[in-house]
């Protein structure tokens, strides 16, 4: 988790101004980033396609489902997007028992 934590404090300078993450405090069980601006979101907003976004969101399919509980000992979970008319991104990942991991 800690690891997690500390990839994600680099994520704001990764991907630049056209973005808002806000950190919520980690616990030793749970850590969620939100994503609370998207610069993709606005840009296709303003192109009148705000239906696009979801196809950005889609990609992030590609990270999540290789998130494996038994392999690392977290389980991941978004349950929605601003594309999905959400307020935000929530990215959450939960970390499960360490005897249920596989080593």
């Amino acid at each position: 988790m800690k690891s997690l934590v500390n990839y994600s404090s680099k994520l704001p300078s990764m991907y630049g101004e056209g973005f808002t993450f806000v950190e919520e405090v980690p616990s030793l069980d749970r850590y969620t980033m939100r994503v609370t601006r998207c610069f993709y979101h606005e840009f296709f907003t303003a192109q009148g396609q705000p239906q696009l976004t979801r196809l950005f969101c889609a990609w992030d399919l590609t990270w999540i489902n290789e998130v494996s509980e038994q392999k690392h000992g977290v389980r991941f979970e978004r349950s929605t997007t601003i594309a999905a008319d959400g307020p935000d991104c929530p990215f959450t990942s939960h970390r499960v028992n360490a005897d249920q991991v596989d080593g």
